[in-house]
């Protein structure tokens, strides 16, 4: 419990820095808030060139799914140019809460009842899917 906790503190910390730098970048920012007892996913993604098409129908099935499930949508961070540090180098950081944890893994047993190549198809249309969740223990 202690590392979630200094975990979730890294992330809030992370998520402050995302947002300073963006406001700085771009004339709109963006701010989030989840409430305690949702789970906080954070992505970082890249999508695969030429998918388009197994894109949109990803996001025609499973998203409402997800969504009936209990999942929500939050804006997302598109990333540019070259990182300063390593060679990871995802396009976007991703957000999203579900209603609570018992939503988020009903979620992963349902969508490959519907989508039974559901990882599969993860893995052909991103080269990157860094997935962090974190249930809250307070407001953020």
């Amino acid at each position: 419990m202690i590392a979630m906790k200094y975990a979730l503190r890294n992330w809030a910390i992370m998520l402050f820095l995302v947002g300073s730098w963006s406001g700085q970048a771009q004339t709109k920012t963006k701010s989030i808030e989840v409430e305690k007892g949702r789970v906080l996913d954070a992505l970082y993604i890249t999508t695969k060139k030429d998918v388009g098409d197994r894109l949109n129908e990803y996001f025609k099935v499973v998203f409402p799914i997800a969504e009936e499930a209990g999942y929500h949508r939050l804006p997302s961070v598109k990333i540019v140019g070259s990182p300063t540090q390593g060679n990871y180098q995802p396009s976007a950081l991703v957000f999203g809460y579900w209603d609570n944890l018992q939503a988020r893994e009903d979620f992963l047993e349902e969508v490959v009842k519907v989508v039974p190549d559901f990882h599969q198809t993860r893995r052909d249309i991103w080269s990157s899917f860094s997935l962090a969740y974190f249930e809250l223990a307070e407001n953020v």
